[in-house]
């Protein structure tokens, strides 16, 4: 009767096994949230799509930024290339020149732009001659003549403030230029400032005691500061150098008057 637990037996040990199994896989299943599945697997889709799309945004901008700069870059290129050359044909002239004959050309033009100046000046024609005088100075900076021409077409023109510095910058050049300090004195009195117009006067006068126009400048300076001791004196000094001056009658009236 025995072998009639052999089925009974090895249902129980079917059983068994069983159990063991559902044991082993119960925890797994435990920790596995089926809820969250559906989450994680749109979260990663998101990240994947807005990964994408910075990564499209950023090759966009790249390509915006290249075409941008490439004409930039082309005109940035061109324009070295340009100065370089102009750099390397002023080295071959000035080379072939030589210092002393580039200085004398630019000695020569300033000359000649200056000419032409006062030319229009004399024509009218002040605004072309402003550039001409401008031209002159472009061509050789230390041409002291071209600030002259400069400075007094400024004082024609009532231009105040542009006079002063283009006979400053001669008195820079050189302290001792006589003409720019009388320039000064007649900028000064134009300006209707005599005592300063005097002190420019004086100084043209130091540098140049023997020239008789100077003196009478300094004698017209000396009238409208109301200086008399200073006018008769000047006055004085300009009989002593040139007894024919044409002015001496006018200024004879002057001191007279005052």
């Amino acid at each position: 009767m025995w072998w009639y637990f052999i089925p009974g037996t090895i249902g129980l040990l079917a059983l068994v096994a069983i159990g063991f199994i559902v044991r082993r896989a119960i925890p797994r299943l435990i920790v596995i949230d089926v809820s969250t599945i559906a989450h994680e697997r749109d979260a990663e889709r998101k990240q994947a799509i807005i990964l994408g799309r910075a990564e499209r945004l950023r090759a966009e901008m790249f390509q915006k930024a290249r075409i941008w700069l490439r004409p930039k870059t082309k005109q940035a290129v061109e324009a070295f290339r340009k100065l370089y050359r102009h750099a390397v044909d002023l080295e071959k002239r000035y080379r072939h020149l030589g210092p002393a004959t580039h200085a004398v050309a630019a000695q020569e033009d300033a000359r000649l732009l200056v000419e032409e100046g006062v030319t229009l000046v004399k024509q009218g024609n002040l605004r072309e001659a402003e550039q001409k005088f401008i031209e002159a100075v472009s061509a050789n900076p230390k041409y002291a003549k071209a600030y002259e021409e400069l400075g007094r077409l400024y004082v024609k023109e009532k231009q105040w403030q542009e006079a002063t510095e283009a006979f400053r910058f001669l008195l820079k050049m050189d302290p001792k230029d006589t003409s720019a300090h009388a320039n000064m004195g007649e900028l000064a009195m134009a300006e209707g400032l005599p005592v300063e117009a005097l002190k420019h006067f004086q100084k043209a006068v130091e540098l140049k005691p023997a020239n008789p126009q100077l003196q009478s400048l300094l004698l017209d300076a000396a009238v409208a500061a109301k200086d008399k001791d200073l006018a008769l004196k000047t006055f004085s000094r300009i009989k002593e150098l040139a007894p024919q001056f044409p002015r001496i009658p006018e200024l004879e009236d002057k001191i007279r008057a005052m």
